[in-house]
């Protein structure tokens, strides 16, 4: 009998059992429809049990359960501590030992680099005596015979110049007979002494 069949005004408040009414119905509803389809339903969501507490107490276990995993998640950060004067103090002086040693190495380098410098100058350029420019001669320069560019275009066909100097004396053919018996000594400067 509900409250539209007697003509009472309708409540506001739905009873447990109306509730529990529905929800089998919607769930037979999803399951006839499956079964259309073939397919077999979903598994139904758990009710979560209810709370009484106040949303806000709620919310603060939620909150602090949160809180535990983040400090379990940084538990290794927070375990190392800062340095103590002693501690510091000796990693400085670490630090400057290192820095020394470093100075030092490039102080060597340097003096090292520099020494072969000097080594490098002064046999390259040996030490000359010194000479006065008016006892020094003048060579004059010479003019270029010929291009550069002709010159390679000459080269490229072959061609090749004598190029101009001293004559030289060509030797005069003496006849192999007269060679020999003008130079008898000739074997005997020719064979190795033993």
């Amino acid at each position: 009998m509900s409250t539209e069949e007697s003509g009472a005004a309708p409540s506001k408040f739905v009873s447990q059992a109306e509730l529990n009414d529905a929800q089998k119905r919607r769930e037979k509803d999803i399951q006839d429809a499956y079964a259309r389809i073939g397919e077999a339903p979903p598994e139904a969501p758990k009710e979560e049990a209810y709370d009484p507490r106040p949303l806000y107490e709620r919310l603060q276990e939620a909150k602090a359960i949160q809180d535990e995993k983040l400090e379990e998640m940084f538990k290794l950060r927070n375990q190392f501590r800062g340095l103590d004067e002693s501690e510091s103090q000796f990693l400085a002086d670490i630090e400057e030992a290192r820095r020394k040693r470093e100075w030092e190495k490039r102080r060597e380098d340097a003096s090292a680099l520099e020494a072969f410098r000097k080594a490098t100058v002064t046999k390259t350029t040996p030490a000359a005596p010194a000479v006065d420019k008016s006892t020094v001669p003048v060579i004059p320069k010479s003019k270029p015979r010929a291009s550069l560019a002709k010159r390679k275009r000459d080269n490229a066909l072959g061609i090749v110049r004598k190029t101009p100097g001293t004559p030289t004396e060509k030797p005069t053919k003496i006849p192999k007979s007269t060679e020999e018996s003008e130079n008898p000594t000739k074997d005997n400067k020719e064979a190795p002494d033993s």
